[in-house]
């Protein structure tokens, strides 16, 4: 995966992070298919380790569609993240 731009390697947080092997107008929904099809085949994970890393996954997309408005990867940036951690701890 690629590295995170940030202000420490001189880069703005609002810089998108890209992975050269997603298309740009791919769907978040879409993303999490692939990953189920390719990296989650590939892998001998447990199937617990799988229903979790999935779960991970369905969480932080709901929350960049439903409460930040992101619809593509090509739209996350590094303050996502951070919005979405901030918001996990003060759910805890």
């Amino acid at each position: 995966m690629p590295r995170a731009t940030d202000a420490q390697h001189g880069t703005p947080d609002s810089v998108p992070i890209r992975d050269p092997h997603i298309q740009a107008d791919q769907g978040l929904w879409d993303c999490l298919l692939d990953y189920q099809r390719t990296y989650m085949a590939l892998r001998n994970f447990a199937q617990a380790t799988r229903r979790g890393y999935e779960s991970d996954l369905r969480l932080f997309i709901w929350y960049l569609a439903d409460m930040a408005g992101v619809a593509s990867v090509e739209e996350i940036n590094k303050s996502h993240l951070h919005d979405y951690f901030a918001d996990l701890d003060r759910k805890r």
